[in-house]
């Protein structure tokens, strides 16, 4: 598994909820040895950069390397984890 089948995984199950706007993933993320954490958001913002549509959550997508599960963490609470992690190449 490759960060780019992370960020299809993500786009996949929280597209099946989203009703925000349009749903888009980061180019690129970060990994550790079991996970890859894959922001997501508004295209407006992911795509075009506007920090209008910046959400307030911190919300990030885990995959899991072995499960291709798709949870959510907030960032805020969890900043270790992602911090501990690696950036991964863009998609």
């Amino acid at each position: 598994m490759i960060y780019a089948d992370a960020a299809q995984l993500v786009l996949d199950d929280l597209g099946k909820t989203w009703t925000n706007g349009t749903l888009a993933v980061f180019p690129a993320g970060f990994e550790d040895d079991g996970a890859f954490a894959v922001r997501f958001g508004r295209s407006e913002w992911v795509k075009d950069g506007d920090v209008m549509h910046m959400p307030i959550s911190g919300a990030v997508a885990l995959v899991g390397k072995a499960t291709q599960q798709v949870s959510l963490i907030s960032y805020t609470a969890n900043p270790e984890r992602i911090d501990a992690m690696t950036p991964t190449a863009t998609a």
